[in-house]
């Protein structure tokens, strides 16, 4: 009688407990110190810090991959979600072949380094100049010539072999001080949400869902500000 006793008690705790909904995440490699390895950088300790909220769903990181293979993983399934992905306002979702994330967890300021001495060039008019983007972004910025790689890009526009380059201002003004260049000038030309990629469909709006409302208690509490502070443009 005991033993039937504490078998259905057993039942009946088990079948009380609730399974939380554990999503894949996919991540791109190298870009230090927002992804450093699967198990370290300012996104994983962002999934980090979800997984602790109250009754949350948890966020599996799988693996770090090139970016092209980390949205892959979405679109093949092998993975629910891949952070981060900047919002492209040039092409529509609709044309896309995955869907953004309502929440949005940061936001991303592009600047324009032109050359000191060529003091036209702005973000009103660059398309009339010879200016290149970090490679990857061509379409955040219709008329630029090309796209180019920092270190090129800082060399090229110090001696003035172009007039202008266009990137990110976090990863970017690090890479321009290591250069020792003196006779280069930034201006904001624009800052892009940063969001994450799911699937198109029922399934991908359920990971949306579990994502971004996750995102807002972490943004409520305070939590966010410290684990991914905004970053400020300050004039040099």
């Amino acid at each position: 009688m005991n033993r039937l006793f504490f078998a259905i008690c057993l039942i009946v705790l088990v079948s009380g407990i609730s399974v939380a909904q554990e999503y894949r995440v996919s991540l791109p490699e190298n870009i230090p110190p927002v992804v450093i390895d699967k198990d370290h950088g300012i996104l994983v300790d962002l999934f980090n810090a979800m997984n602790k909220l109250p009754n949350s769903p948890q966020f599996r990181v799988i693996g770090t991959y090139p970016f092209s293979r980390a949205i892959e993983n979405v679109l093949k399934g092998d993975a629910d979600i891949m952070v981060p992905m900047l919002k492209d306002p040039n092409i529509p979702e609709d044309k896309l072949p995955f869907a953004y994330s309502t929440g949005t967890f940061n936001q991303v300021i592009f600047v324009l380094y032109t050359n000191s001495s060529k003091a036209v060039v702005s973000k009103t008019n660059y398309k009339d100049y010879n200016v290149y983007v970090i490679p990857g972004h061509m379409s955040f910025f219709p008329g630029t010539k090309g796209e180019m790689t920092p270190d090129a890009a800082f060399r090229r526009l110090s001696s003035g072999d172009i007039d202008g380059y266009i990137g990110a201002m976090d990863p970017l003004d690090p890479a321009l001080k290591q250069t020792k260049a003196t006779n280069i000038k930034r201006q904001v030309i624009a800052i892009f949400e940063a969001k994450a990629v799911i699937a198109k469909g029922p399934a991908g709006k359920a990971v949306d869902k579990a994502f971004s409302e996750s995102l807002q208690k972490l943004k409520t509490s305070g939590a966010l500000d410290k684990i991914y502070p905004q970053s400020k443009f300050v004039e040099w």
